[in-house]
């Protein structure tokens, strides 16, 4: 200070960004507080793999999970299972998708975001040149239901539906056509994920 007297210069304001440097504010310029809301959600969508006569090494079988576009999500397999008693002459076998992850950018519309949205997804067996081998024609349509609770978390649930002889070609006509039959009318369908195929040696 001069004289007794005390400069006060204009006061600096800023804030933190990010990456954690300083963003400075400039004099007379409002002070701005912006907040990012994420939320995120997953669910997991498995299937069982029956073979009949014949036990199920690693890697038998592989089964496609495609989505409403007929884009391929992800293709897995199944473990190795061994006929479960002579009667039956049954062999069973777990298979598991990744997990579908989701968060609140999947409810965007236009420039705001939807409470709850639908995603459709359809899952196949992959038909290979397996020996002996009647191939399952099964198909499933599994309709994903993403809620955002507004506390960053969603909701995630799923409706599943299935038909044991779907007729595709090689266009996958055949599967399109029963994932738009089924698309807003799957409420309560809870069906079991299961392709069944049986070997013969003749």
């Amino acid at each position: 200070g001069t004289n007794g007297k005390l400069k006060v210069n204009d006061p600096v304001f800023y804030t933190i960004g990010e990456d954690g440097n300083k963003v400075f504010v400039k004099a007379g310029e409002p002070i701005v507080f912006e907040n990012t809301y994420k939320a995120n959600g997953e669910i997991d969508i498995e299937g069982i793999k029956v073979m009949h006569s014949k036990p199920l090494a690693p890697g038998d079988f592989s089964f496609i999970l495609k989505d409403e576009n007929g884009k391929v999500v992800e293709t897995v397999t199944h473990g190795e299972a061994k006929l479960n008693n002579k009667k039956d002459l049954e062999a069973r076998a777990a298979f598991k998708f990744s997990p579908l992850k989701f968060t609140q950018e999947d409810l965007k519309s236009g420039g705001g975001y939807l409470p709850e949205i639908r995603k459709y997804y359809t899952i196949e067996e992959q038909i290979s040149k397996n020996s002996g081998v009647t191939y399952s024609n099964a198909a499933y349509v599994v309709e994903v239901t993403i809620k955002d609770n507004k506390n960053g978390t969603l909701t995630v649930t799923k409706a599943v539906a299935g038909q044991k002889d779907v007729k595709k070609d090689e266009t996958d006509n055949g599967l399109s056509d029963f994932l738009k039959a089924l698309i807003g009318r799957m409420s309560g369908k809870k069906d079991d994920i299961v392709f069944d195929n049986y070997y013969d040696s003749v």
